[in-house]
């Protein structure tokens, strides 16, 4: 039998890139995918990971996930009362060197470690949320034979330690770290105002602190200058993620955002344009958590609704299988988001969609025929109709008036 999780173990890894391991009650692991790894982590975590599990999961059929140090997901399942599968890790976002940096300190790799160190963490495959938990569900398949209902698991941020060390041996190390020659960077402060305005969703705020004169520069990361914006972009575009999380945005909403606005980036072809897409990244972000946290005072039931219906924008959404999600008739569901909301189920989503268009319009070059039926519109002319209604412009006037600002800025 341990033979066969041996293989199946090996398997699932080469398919999905993601580490599986078979544990105790302890952390000791029983079987594992076959990897060369650094990634640290060791019986200690993998016993906190199962103590932390055993400890907040009530209904021990659904895995528990994990978002560790706002950088790694892992996800734990209970195969029966003394053995459990721990999935991962897979990271949502690249890591960028400081935060490596700071993980390595965590991990009490030494100085002339790091840089092996490094590569395995890039070695970590990156997905979103929603792909991480369908691997999840397929190794909970492999190993068990259960179908795990994924849509209910819940994901847990903690700062569960990568490794125990002493605080002294964390001071020490991080000073270490820091022995480096090097510019002066931009100041902390103004980095941490601008993250600030994000996570309280002040978008008068945000703007003021953008407005202001700073010295110092970004890190060099590259001698390619076209490289050195986009890598400042991920890394800046991860800062504003995880602020965004903090501020109360649901993680699987910050990633996908994220996720859109990288693959904007990569569609940049000169340098001028970075500065006004990281512009309205970052005023994006703001503006999504100024909204979440207008959510917090509608009903819980309102609030699933909306999220249901920000992952499931780019597909069809129908009001029966909304109302089967939140446990309502469509009737009731219908009748209780006019209450709260001020308009119709169908109104918000086409509001929704036109929003994500007016992205799609202003940062790729898709098509408007591409942009229709990428959010499930039945024709062009029926999005166009719906977009003018909405925006008091056609998608095209739009895509016009937007390159025309872009140009003159």
């Amino acid at each position: 039998m341990e033979g066969n999780r041996q293989v199946l173990a090996l398997h699932f890894f080469e398919a999905t890139e993601i580490e599986v391991k078979v544990c105790d009650t302890a952390g000791s692991i029983l079987c594992e995918s076959c990897r060369d790894s650094d990634v640290p982590a060791g019986r200690a975590f993998y016993q906190a990971l199962i103590q932390s599990f055993l400890a907040q999961q009530t209904d021990r059929a659904l895995p528990l996930a994990y978002l560790i140090a706002d950088s790694l997901f892992f996800s734990v399942y209970a195969c029966r009362s003394d053995m459990f599968l721990i999935i991962g890790p897979a990271v949502p976002l690249r890591l960028d060197e400081n935060h490596m940096t700071e993980l390595a300190v965590r991990a009490g790799i030494r100085q002339n470690a790091f840089a092996a160190f490094c590569d395995n963490i890039r070695q970590i495959p990156q997905m979103s949320y929603r792909r991480f938990l369908s691997c999840t569900a397929v190794a909970i398949r492999l190993f068990t034979g259960k179908l795990a209902d994924t849509e209910q698991a819940h994901l847990k941020h903690t700062q569960l330690q990568l490794q125990l060390q002493q605080e002294r041996n964390l001071t020490n190390r991080l000073f270490d770290w820091k022995e480096e020659k090097a510019a002066p960077h931009t100041p902390y402060r103004y980095e941490q105002a601008v993250l600030q305005a994000v996570r309280e969703g002040n978008t008068a705020k945000l703007k003021q602190r953008l407005r202001l004169p700073v010295s110092g520069s970004v890190g060099q990361m590259s001698s390619n200058v076209m490289q050195q914006e986009k890598y400042t972009f991920v890394v800046f575009t991860s800062l504003v993620t995880r602020a965004s999380i903090q501020g109360g945005l649901p993680a699987e909403t910050a990633f996908n955002l994220s996720d859109i606005f990288i693959q904007d980036m990569e569609k940049v072809q000169h340098l001028e344009e970075f500065s006004s897409l990281t512009y309205h990244m970052v005023l994006r972000f703001t503006q999504k958590v100024q909204e979440a946290k207008g959510l917090a005072q509608l009903s819980h039931t309102i609030r699933q609704c909306l999220e249901y219906i920000d992952e499931h924008l780019h597909q069809e959404i129908y009001i029966r299988e909304l109302a089967k999600s939140v446990h309502l008739s469509p009737r009731v569901l219908s009748q209780k988001f006019q209450q709260e909301m001020h308009c119709s189920i169908p109104q918000y989503i086409h509001l929704e969609k036109v929003r994500e268009a007016q992205t799609l319009l202003r940062f790729s070059n898709y098509t408007i025929a591409e942009i229709s039926s990428y959010l499930q519109y039945n024709s062009q002319s029926y999005f166009t109709a719906i977009f003018k209604k909405c925006c008091g412009k056609t998608p095209q006037q739009y895509r016009e008036e937007a390159e025309h600002y872009s140009a003159e800025s």
